[in-house]
């Protein structure tokens, strides 16, 4: 049912990250690099935790993602169980790389893929810094040395370990990478697309391998300053548009009549399943901004306002009760700020010892024979609340007053953990981003798929009954 082969940038720009680091540090070990020079001083895995970003407590749940969503990420995982994990520090890179070049016996040669690879992270971070500048978005000076400080340091392992590659490697040091201006796309267009054929087609990426009796996995030391986090929203976001625009596709074709009801439903929960993946192992870069992931989401939000054009002071609306400014919904829309403004509502009042029931038209009469096209961004919004709301009322006593309840989707999912932890994964703010998706395609016809579900029940319970009655009235025994 899955029309595309949605690839992950984020999944693929981590294990970029991760095999630079994860080369540099078992080559120089290799070659007998002093553990008393790292910064972490010793090889031992347990002394690396404090660099990552990344706990072991983030509360990430494994293994319960669809079978064809968890094959699409489970290589990319990097927390297995039973093998040890050094986080590498970047302020380490430097010393290693010239520890290589330096080292005599043996003699190593970069093979072509590490530089191919740090080619491209260097193009890809390189670009983005560039974009945001121009938009205004940048960040400050004292940040924005950090962030070249960071270029730089890949560049000077680069440079040293030019003498070690090949000529054909040299000579392509400084080509960009073929995807640097797809990693920026979110502030370009903000429209929901499919991805380019380029990106799809494009063949799997060599990168470079550890020598084969080193065990350990290497990770890059994650990078906190704003820059960093927004690189990492960014690839998330494009990733995210892409199976976003993969589940319109999906229910277009189910208004055309093209799929039935539950082929479409369970593609769907399938691609929620893909995009909780992608989402588990971004998160944990915003958990150390202020806000978490919330706060992150807003500061693309306005980087992509600007990019747009608008002024800082026109994205917020003195008139508005809620200081935000409607004339804006669209934009916040490719950004799902609407979606998670609705769920944190929802979350204020919910209370452990009550039932949220929101009973229909408290919070207003939806009416979806209007054409939403034409309405104005504060009646697009309010249609927003009444769906979610109400839904997310009706989803909470399910979850509470039938725990054991027999199918749970990904948006009964995200509700059930928000109601326990009281905290909004973006994978629910997510999965409530394409229940509205979907309403809001369908509109009057949303109803249809219910209607279907009921009609097939009532079929298969009739022949149940007649083949029973069948059965009373027949004499035919047979004996064993």
């Amino acid at each position: 049912m899955l029309p595309l082969p949605l690839k992950s940038e984020y999944l693929e720009y981590k294990k970029d990250t991760d095999a630079v680091a994860a080369w540099l540090a078992s080559t120089a070990k290799k070659c007998g690099f002093p553990a008393d020079q790292l910064k972490s001083g010793s090889w031992d895995t347990s002394d690396t935790s404090s660099l990552s970003t990344k706990s072991s407590s983030s509360g990430r749940k494994k293994g319960k993602a669809r079978k064809a969503a968890s094959a699409a990420v489970q290589a990319t995982k990097r927390a297995i169980q039973g093998v040890s994990k050094y986080v590498v520090a970047i302020s380490d890179y430097p010393k290693l790389a010239k520890h290589i070049a330096d080292t005599a016996d043996p003699t190593i040669t970069v093979p072509d893929n590490f530089a191919a690879t740090i080619n491209r992270v260097i193009s890809n971070r390189s670009s983005f810094g560039e974009r945001l500048a121009e938009h205004g978005a940048g960040p400050d000076t004292k940040a924005d040395l950090k962030h070249r400080h960071f270029v730089e340091v890949l560049k000077k392992v680069r440079e040293a370990l030019l003498p070690r590659m090949s000529s054909k490697a040299s000579s392509s040091t400084e080509v960009k990478a073929a995807k640097s201006d797809e990693i920026s796309n979110r502030f370009a267009g903000l429209a929901v697309e499919e991805p380019s054929q380029a990106f799809l087609d494009a063949p799997d990426v060599e990168r470079p391998t550890q020598p084969t009796e080193d065990k350990t996995v290497y990770e890059a030391e994650t990078l906190a300053e704003l820059e960093d986090v927004l690189f990492a929203y960014t690839l998330m976001m494009n990733d995210l548009a892409r199976i976003r625009a993969t589940i319109r596709w999906i229910w277009e074709n189910y208004q055309k009549g093209l799929f039935d009801i539950a082929a479409a439903a369970v593609a769907t929960d399938t691609a929620l399943a893909l995009a909780r993946g992608i989402i588990d192992e971004a998160e944990p870069n915003f958990k150390n901004f202020d806000e978490a992931t919330w706060g992150v989401q807003r500061k693309f939000f306005l980087a992509c306002c600007l990019r747009k054009g608008y002024n800082i002071g026109s994205v917020f609306s003195d008139d508005a009760s809620d200081n935000f400014n409607y004339n804006m919904y669209d934009l916040a829309d490719e950004c799902f700020i609407n979606a998670h403004r609705c769920l944190l509502s929802f979350l204020a009042v919910l209370s452990p010892d009550h039932l949220p029931i929101i009973r229909e038209g408290v919070m207003g009469h939806y009416d979806p024979t209007k054409g939403r096209d034409n309405l104005p961004g504060h009646a697009k919004f309010k249609e927003d609340q009444i769906l979610l709301m109400e839904f997310l009322s009706e989803l909470t006593v399910v979850t509470r007053m039938i725990p054991s309840y027999p199918v749970e989707d990904e948006f009964m999912r995200g509700v059930r953990e928000m109601d326990r932890t009281g905290k909004i994964s973006f994978s629910l703010v997510f999965a409530a981003q394409t229940f509205l998706d979907i309403h809001h395609l369908l509109r009057a016809d949303v109803s249809r798929g219910s209607k279907f579900m009921q009609n097939e029940i009532k079929h298969l319970s009739q022949t149940l009954k007649d083949h029973l009655d069948y059965h009373k009235k027949s004499k035919l025994r047979i004996k064993n």
